[in-house]
């Protein structure tokens, strides 16, 4: 009866939602079953449409996109627009795969070096399911800008909205967001338990990952 249970639990997929629900039971599914396929094309889908979205707003908005387009294009602006909008949903439901595939590999790297153990496909999973995070944060930076007309290139929930800065700076302070502090700290737990590492080499992952993600950002600020 107890061999029946445990094979029970470890055929069960992980969840969209249960990374926020329940780290430990997501995790251990991860781990046991690191299935990704229905999350990978929710997720793709939803890069797809809020890319598209944020996208059409960064082009109509003169606040956020105050240089006019050249007057000798051509093309009419409503079609360079859906250009812009279609490159730059093609282009976010693309990154979902790309972005998810080069983070499992550095981890995977990273957590053989540290002697712990964990598959590419283990870590793929893991971050195609943190994801949630991601665009939970994308939908409410899009919908304060309708709401409040704040600006999406500034995350509602991050220091770069109540402390100005420009440049490199305010890139940093973007990324000093609730919901980055949360990922890390979601991320830091899933290796722990995905990759059977301790806390504090968990942790050292993490926050490698949140300055490399700070800088890339600080960068194309």
């Amino acid at each position: 009866m107890n061999s029946s249970s445990q094979e029970n639990v470890a055929v069960e997929k992980p969840t969209i939602f249960g990374a926020l629900t329940n780290p430990t039971e997501q995790f251990e599914r991860i781990r046991r079953n690191p299935k990704f396929g229905l999350a990978l094309v929710l997720f793709i889908i939803m890069g797809a449409i809020l890319t598209g979205i944020t996208t059409y707003i960064t082009i109509n908005d003169p606040s956020l996109m105050p240089t006019p387009i050249a007057s000798d294009v051509t093309i009419d602006m409503k079609t360079m627009n859906m250009v812009l909008m279609i490159t730059g949903a093609v282009t976010g439901a693309i990154m979902v795969v790309i972005a998810a595939a080069i983070c499992a590999l550095i981890t995977w790297l990273l957590v053989t070096l540290f002697q712990g153990e964990i598959t590419f496909k283990q870590a793929f999973s893991l971050f195609i399911h943190l994801s949630v995070i991601t665009y939970l944060s994308l939908m409410i930076n899009i919908t304060m800008y309708y709401l409040f007309q704040l600006s999406p290139a500034i995350p509602v929930t991050s220091l770069a909205s109540v402390i100005e800065a420009k440049g490199f700076w305010h890139g940093i302070l973007s990324h000093i967001d609730v919901f980055q502090i949360v990922y890390t700290a979601l991320l830091a737990k899933g290796l722990q338990i995905v990759g059977k590492l301790s806390a504090s080499k968990s942790w050292t992952i993490a926050i490698l990952f949140w300055l490399l993600g700070a800088l890339f950002v600080a960068c194309f600020k």
